[in-house]
């Protein structure tokens, strides 16, 4: 713990110029967010909520359900979770974004979806007109909450690493497409998460570049214990997709080895040559 507390302040000073405000970043924001609400308002006027369903999800279909099952995971919660433990030690301020982002990310999904309380396609479609894989969720659909994550935790990434914007923002494009072929949201609603999930972000950038106090090594400690929910999660519940093995397994062990060797191994192992060089 000697060792780790000021290896944790060294690695944080790293990160607040890496996570401040920069007009690119906010200009990337802008111009992810304006082409996710053009994309919305064609759907809408060409067909109204439910564009683009039927499309989607039969050409979704031509993929195994083992495979959908593992991408929408990825918008999990705990995943969140334990991708943020896999960077946590080497940038502590992530940790700190990641929680500031999810507060009104939590709020749009949650609030918004108890205000719409839209029902979903089992809701309302017959169930052989259509694929489902896993269980059949029919209500509150607007906006897709697995969508808000991946583009919250995407967004900041691509804020704060120009090179990582493309593949980022395509995967959580991917996980948001994962919950139209999996035949619980309407595009629409991944659209709104999309939107939701940015906004989110670029709230905890500016947020954490104002309020810096969570990523002080003690708290960021109580974070990261926190946050062991979600490796914990992922290995003993299947959140419905029991064929999700093949990413959340990995997921999770990944975020286990990254705190373990982090926060114990490597700080005892520097603790350890540093008693061998005093004592030398």
């Amino acid at each position: 713990m000697i060792a780790l507390i000021p290896a944790l302040r060294a690695a944080g000073e790293k990160d607040e110029a890496r996570f401040a405000p920069t007009p690119g970043g906010d200009l990337t924001m802008a111009l992810a967010i304006g082409t996710a609400l053009a994309v919305g308002l064609a759907l809408y006027v060409a067909a109204g909520y439910p564009a683009g369903f039927a499309t989607l999800n039969g050409i979704a279909a031509v993929l195994p359900g083992w495979f959908w099952q593992g991408v929408t995971l990825l918008g999990e919660t705990p995943t969140a979770f334990a991708l943020g433990l896999i960077v946590a030690r080497r940038h502590p301020l992530a940790l700190w974004v990641l929680v500031l982002a999810s507060l009104p990310g939590a709020l749009l999904s949650r609030g918004i979806k108890h205000l719409a309380d839209m029902d979903r396609p089992p809701a309302v479609l017959a169930a052989d007109t259509f694929n489902l894989v896993g269980p059949a969720l029919k209500h509150s659909s607007f906006p897709s909450g697995h969508t808000i994550t991946a583009f919250l935790v995407a967004g900041v990434v691509a804020y704060v690493s120009p090179r990582w914007r493309v593949p980022v923002l395509a995967l959580a494009l991917f996980v948001g497409l994962s919950r139209v072929a999996v035949g619980v949201h309407w595009p629409l609603d991944v659209v709104a998460g999309a939107v939701f999930g940015l906004v989110a972000a670029w709230l905890g950038i500016h947020l954490g570049a104002r309020w810096r106090s969570g990523a002080s090594p003690r708290v960021h400690l109580v974070l990261v214990a926190a946050f062991l929910w979600g490796p914990v999660a992922l290995l003993v519940d299947d959140w419905g997709y029991p064929g999700s093995a093949w990413v959340r397994v990995p997921v999770a062990l990944a975020a286990v080895v990254a705190v373990a060797w982090g926060y114990v191994i490597e700080p005892l192992r520097s603790a350890r040559a540093s008693g061998h060089t005093a004592q030398s």
